[in-house]
């Protein structure tokens, strides 16, 4: 047995020996990939995160559950707005938009990409669309919106990822 060990997000190999041989091998891109994921959880620019470990790659934010509970997501602050619109996808029961107990607007992800928009309408109640097809939210959306002024970023399940949100004022 050996055991190779990474430091500060790099990983090299080089010249190693098995039986007398010298081996060049090169870091898998998989474990790249999960060392900086690891170095970046936690942190996604303009959010907070609420539960569950996260990390971003540009407009992309990849969250997934932590210790001991399903539910995973981030919040920022926001002013009030007409529209909303997010991109999701992943392995998960649920994944959506919160403003709240009985305001969140939630999808089942799938493997594709999904756009979940959310309109403010006249009667101050919020509109859910999936991919421009009126939908339903998983959960009971059972209060009017008061001009919150926290949005989340929610989910539950396994690893769901958001990308390229967008507010309209």
């Amino acid at each position: 047995y050996f055991y190779l060990r990474g430091q500060e997000g790099r990983i090299s190999f080089r010249n190693l020996t098995f039986d007398g041989r010298t081996r060049h091998l090169a870091a898998p891109a998989v474990l790249k990939q999960s060392v900086a994921a690891a170095k970046a959880s936690g942190t996604v620019p303009g959010w907070s995160v609420v539960s569950g470990r996260w990390s971003s790659a540009g407009t992309t934010y990849s969250g997934v559950a932590g210790k001991g509970s399903d539910l995973f997501g981030i919040k920022r602050q926001m002013k009030s707005f007409r529209k909303i619109s997010v991109r999701v996808r992943g392995d998960g029961d649920a994944a959506g938009v919160s403003f709240g107990k009985g305001l969140r607007f939630l999808i089942r992800p799938i493997g594709t990409w999904q756009v979940l928009t959310l309109e403010l309408q006249p009667d101050n109640t919020i509109g859910m669309w999936v991919d421009g097809e009126a939908r339903r939210s998983l959960e009971d959306v059972v209060a009017p919106y008061g001009n919150t002024q926290v949005v989340y970023l929610r989910a539950l399940g396994r690893r769901v990822e958001f990308r390229d949100f967008m507010v309209v004022e």
